[in-house]
């Protein structure tokens, strides 16, 4: 039976004081480990995948190395160089089944996981067509326009990437009615597109969801009705309707901050009057409603994050106190405005970073400021007395930029980087469902390996990270019952992201020839030729027909090529031995 928070705060304060007992792993530098293999050789063209425009700025609006996101046994990702920039890949993970499926894109794009096709939708400006919102699906694998001149909302937030923003399973987005812009809604198909509001003229300033919500901020001149107004939608015309309505927008005091935030059930956002900030939420339990004023001063230029439990949002703002001066104050709202209030005040200079959430329990960290010097890594239940930081454990962002490691929750294992004087910046796993803290000493003393792009790996194999040997970077992988190890002897391109599908991980590596940068794999498990978790005489069928039909995906240590009798070996070596 599942722990309530409570018992788990309860427990990880208890361990906290006994949690700094180092786990050596080792970087098994005597272990000889598998080298990846590139995915293909000729798919991004004659240049990089990641030199190029593709990468180094990548589409208007997105700023990261290009992701990989999966989706029904495969991944997709953005690459592309000068001359082939923007395009859309996917890939199942082994040579011969990388493909672009679209060249044009100017945004992220969204996987549309409930969609009978298997949509992916995207903002893109293909060759000789407008932009618009586009997508690939099942049903048309060339791709199809939903909507021209399209665009996704919050690229005028500073922080914010062209994000495609979803609902159920739906897509939602702004593109030109016949009076105005207009919210649109898609499942992935022409048929299935469909404005949501009949704006006159005016603005959509941003889109937010919650499970069963959609809430759109919009400015119009519409007579009888204020000018700046909040809908609220569940996805169909018939119930999308304005449940706030004011003279001055909503705003957090930051023109780089999107005016909504949501939970699972609410939406939050505030509105500045003579005297201060309210704060209002809405929620389809509750209705609009005022959770708090904060009188006297403005809330602080940094909107932090939205709790993934469901229950609320937590923000940081700065605040005078009369007694302690300047301090930074960490706040909690909820929809419930019994369970709104402040937690936990720090000095002014701190800088506050979430690092995850599951299981009710938030975890976050400040990397600098007067805190810096001591054990640094926060943990919430969304109330004061659960609110409490962890000693011997502080988080950081590593100087190498470049690593900056952020954090993975996977189910009940919270994985990220710990700094001590005695072991440097280590990998760390905490398991939310006993309290158990377990820190990895990877290179033996005040080394720091600096784990970074911790990434959850399918079939048990837990869950990856990058990390710095004495000589070089490589991959590893572990989870809160086995030791990292090393599975790659290529070193990952510094700095980029990877992505996992079953037995799989790929990631940006350079070419042999060290002239380019592409995507490569390294399966765990190449036995398991379909990739379910299980080995059996289906996979040993199913790579002879492939085999002897001359496919690429036979080609067991190369980048797709036609298959020859080694392939045919090292496989059946393989499914012998098992993984």
């Amino acid at each position: 039976m599942a722990l309530s928070r409570m018992v788990i705060v309860r427990a990880l304060a208890l361990a906290a004081p006994i949690a700094t007992i180092l786990a050596s792993a080792g970087m098994a530098h005597g272990q000889t480990a598998p080298a990846a293999r590139q995915l293909a050789d000729t798919v991004l063209g004659s240049g990089s995948g990641v030199s190029g425009n593709g990468f180094a700025t990548g589409p208007a609006g997105v700023t990261s190395a290009p992701a990989f996101v999966a989706s029904g046994g495969a991944l997709y990702f953005r690459a592309g160089t000068s001359s082939t920039r923007n395009d859309l890949f996917r890939t199942e993970g082994r040579p011969g089944t990388t493909t672009r499926v679209f060249s044009g894109i100017t945004s992220n794009f969204e996987i549309l996981k409930d969609s009978p096709s298997n949509a992916v939708v995207f903002q893109a400006q293909p060759t000789g067509s407008p932009v618009g919102m586009y997508a690939v699906s099942d049903d048309n694998p060339s791709g199809v326009m939903l909507a021209a001149g399209a665009t996704i909302p919050g690229t005028q937030y500073t922080w914010s990437e062209k994000k495609v923003p979803t609902l159920q399973g739906k897509a939602l987005f702004i593109a030109p009615g016949t009076t105005g812009p207009q919210v649109w809604i898609t499942d992935g198909s022409v048929a299935g597109t469909a404005a949501l509001t009949s704006l006159i003229g005016g603005t959509v300033r941003d889109i937010a969801t919650t499970s069963t919500m959609a809430y759109f901020q919009v400015s119009e001149s519409r007579p009888g009705q204020l000018p700046h107004k909040i809908i609220a939608s569940d996805g169909t015309s018939a119930n999308t309707r304005i449940v706030w309505q004011g003279t001055a927008p909503p705003n957090w005091a930051s023109s780089g901050v999107p005016p909504l935030a949501t939970s699972d059930d609410a939406v939050f956002f505030a509105v500045q009057g003579p005297t201060g900030f309210t704060i209002f939420t809405h929620s389809v339990d509750r209705g609009l409603s005022t959770n708090i004023t904060m009188p006297g001063f403005p809330l602080s230029t940094a909107f932090v994050w939205t709790s993934r439990d469901g229950s609320g949002i937590y923000f940081e703002r700065t605040a005078t106190n009369p007694t302690s001066g300047s301090r930074k104050e960490l706040w909690r709202f909820a929809a419930n405005e019994f369970l709104s209030g402040l937690l936990i005040d720090f000095p002014a200079d701190t800088t506050l970073t979430q690092l995850g959430a599951t299981n009710g329990i938030t975890l976050f960290g400040d990397a600098r400021g007067s805190y810096a010097t001591t054990p640094t890594l926060w943990i919430t239940d969304g109330t004061p007395q659960g609110t409490f930081g962890m000693p011997g454990f502080m988080t950081t962002t590593s100087a190498d930029q470049s690593r900056t490691p952020g954090a993975l929750t996977q189910g009940s294992e919270f994985w990220f980087n710990s700094t001590s004087t005695t072991a440097g910046v280590e990998p760390a796993c905490m398991n939310l469902a006993d309290g158990s803290l377990t820190r990895f000493d990877l290179l033996s003393g005040t080394a720091s390996s600096v784990p970074g792009k911790y990434t959850s790996m399918g079939h048990s194999h837990g869950t990856a990270f990058t990390a710095r040997s004495n000589t070089s970077t490589v991959i590893m992988a572990g989870s809160t019952t086995t030791t990292p190890r090393t599975i790659t002897s290529t070193a990952p391109y510094v700095g980029t992201p990877m992505g996992a599908v079953g037995n799989r991980l790929v990631f940006w590596a350079q070419t042999t020839n060290g002239q380019s940068v592409e995507p490569h794999v390294i399966d765990l498990c190449p036995a398991d030729y379909d990739n379910s978790g299980t080995i059996s005489t289906v996979d040993l069928f199913d790579y002879i027909n492939d085999f002897m039909a001359g496919s690429p995906k036979a080609d067991t240590d190369g980048p797709g090529t036609p298959p020859n009798t080694t392939d045919l070996i090292q496989y059946l070596n393989s499914w012998f031995v098992g993984c």
